[in-house]
């Protein structure tokens, strides 16, 4: 009776399980669609206006500026200047007091007049020691024993005539002048300072710069391949973050031959080579300050309405400079097809050959195909 009862049950619900599903077919293919895989994005070759170029950010500096030093040690003891001034080439800057000097040059003159007396004396004994040797009343020795003397009282005399003239011309160092026409920075001199002279010995102080802001630069850091596209002449263009709306043309001006690293020191041991890179800015805008931060776009090439894809369709085949794309052959299928690439601007790419507008190409690769080579990213893009 129960087993009767117990298989009537299980009936039952087979029966009804089976009638919900043909009541609910789609739950049938749910799982077969959830497997199904999704189709593969695309891209469509289409004209635009590319403009290839390098970027980079540098420091601008005055054109012409000269650190001021100057070349006698001393006591600051006028100073006519301050950081922002406008100065004209000659101008008086500073000047070093010359009670020391003129101490020093006081104390040499009177040396000069006693080595005079000793000279004076030591040519009257020369001529009394000549008369008598004449008359055979003097030995040798003696006579040449007064020459001596007189002739190391004219060299003394001289070496201290020369100590003098040189005193003279530090006297004459002490005021520091404007080497150009400038504005004043770095101002680093006091009233009451020391000083430290530049010579061969040492650097000396540095007492301020003067920076004609008429005519600025700044200098890029380009890494060894990118170099190898500039040269001096080409045009560049300048923005500042500081300075919205600002826009400079100017100029490469110098590419250095030789590579240098981040600090731009000479290079040693570190892996990171850069070649600074001087540009020149054609025109002036009294915003711009030195130490600011410009944004220096070099135009290499353009090309107008030409057909381009995203660079990240574009593939590479490792080791070669060979280029292809997954052209869509049908909704459904994809073929491998080579492409010669032209200029790109980092996000898109010029295609030369290979393909034309309209074109539909897989975005990424198919996973219907079999595996490619490892296909080139943004950063290591080189056409």
């Amino acid at each position: 009776m129960w087993r009767w009862i117990f298989g009537l049950v299980i009936l039952l619900s087979l029966g009804g399980g089976g009638w919900w599903l043909v009541r609910n077919p789609q739950v049938l293919g749910a799982d077969a669609a959830s497997k199904k895989e999704a189709p593969t994005p695309t891209v469509t070759v289409e004209l635009q206006d590319l403009e290839e170029s390098l970027g980079a950010s540098g420091e601008v500096r005055p054109s012409e500026s000269t650190m001021v030093k100057s070349e006698v040690s001393g006591v600051v003891k006028v100073l006519n200047v301050a950081a922002g001034d406008y100065v004209k080439k000659n101008d008086l800057l500073l000047a070093i007091d010359p009670k020391e000097l003129d101490s020093q040059l006081e104390a040499q003159k009177l040396a000069i007049r006693s080595i005079e007396l000793r000279r004076d004396k030591c040519q009257r004994d020369w001529e009394r020691n000549t008369a008598l040797w004449d008359k055979k009343l003097l030995s040798g020795e003696d006579l040449n024993n007064s020459k001596t003397d007189l002739d190391m009282a004219l060299n003394e005399l001289e070496i201290q005539k020369a100590n003098v003239k040189n005193i003279e011309q530090q006297l004459s160092k002490l005021k520091i002048h404007a080497p150009h026409d400038g504005i004043v920075l770095d101002l680093d001199a006091q009233i009451g300072a020391v000083i430290v002279g530049a010579n061969s010995f040492s650097a000396g102080t540095v007492l301020m710069e003067i920076a004609d802001m008429t005519r600025k630069k700044a200098t890029i850091n380009l890494n060894e391949i990118d170099v190898m596209k500039v040269h001096a002449g080409l045009p560049v263009e300048a923005t500042f973050d500081s300075i919205p709306g600002l826009k400079l043309e100017g100029q490469i001006t110098f590419v250095s031959p030789s590579a240098g690293n981040k600090s731009g020191q000479a290079a040693n041991n570190s892996n990171v080579r850069t070649f600074p890179v001087t540009v020149n800015f054609d025109q002036n805008d009294d915003r711009i300050r030195a130490g600011i931060t410009a944004t220096i776009k070099i135009p290499l090439a353009k090309a107008i309405q030409v057909p381009a894809l995203p660079i990240a369709s574009v593939f590479g085949e490792e080791g070669t400079d060979k280029r292809y794309v997954f052209l869509q052959t049908t909704p459904d299928t994809f073929e491998r097809r080579g492409i010669t690439t032209g200029i790109n601007n980092y996000e898109c790419v010029e295609i030369k050959d290979g393909l034309r507008e309209g074109d539909i190409v897989a975005s990424e690769r198919p996973k219907s195909l079999p595996a490619e080579p490892k296909k080139k990213n943004n950063d290591d893009w080189n056409p």
